[in-house]
């Protein structure tokens, strides 16, 4: 499994928005783009287009595309049914589109706003920060991690907390004191 992580010592920003001081990599914006087919989706689409963007930086992998689409509980139901054979909604899909495992990054990450605001509302954080967290995980699988045991989970949501902390937006599942 191919796993790329940032080093134990990279700095982690202490504030909400991706530090504006590190210069952008050449193409990462115009390799990435977040789109939403859903009311509250567009709210939160450039806050979570910017933190993706510092993310990727941090990340340092090759990059030739990466789509953030967000939908609806029935587009992902829909979605979920056609790909994945259950007709319910679920939060994040991810669509690997690398013809071979070690090509660049190129994906679409669909996720659910409906999901990421019951969910959000059970944890007592905002819906961007779930939506980011929907859009961290699905990139976490185009890396080559994998969350179907619960030991695989627990990697992947640590390193999940990891990088939402090294963005600056602070852990989900094991919150900073």
């Amino acid at each position: 499994m191919h796993q790329a992580d940032l080093t134990p010592d990279t700095p982690l920003p202490s504030d909400d928005d991706p530090d504006p001081s590190q210069p952008e990599q050449p193409g990462v914006r115009d390799r990435l783009s977040v789109s939403a087919e859903h009311e509250l989706g567009r709210t939160h689409a450039d806050w979570v287009h910017q933190h993706l963007i510092t993310l990727l930086q941090l990340l340092d992998q090759p990059l030739e595309s990466l789509s953030v689409v967000f939908v609806g509980d029935e587009a992902m139901a829909q979605l979920h049914g056609k790909y994945l054979d259950d007709p319910t909604t679920t939060d994040v899909m991810t669509f690997d589109l690398r013809e071979t495992e070690e090509g660049p990054i190129d994906g679409e990450l669909v996720i659910c706003v409906d999901e990421a605001t019951r969910e959000a509302d059970s944890c007592g954080h905002g819906v961007e920060r779930e939506l980011l967290l929907y859009a961290v995980h699905g990139l976490l699988h185009l890396l080559g991690y994998d969350d179907h045991d619960p030991e695989q989970a627990q990697i992947m949501h640590t390193e999940e907390d990891r990088l939402l902390r090294a963005i600056g937006v602070g852990a989900v599942y094991a919150p900073d004191p």
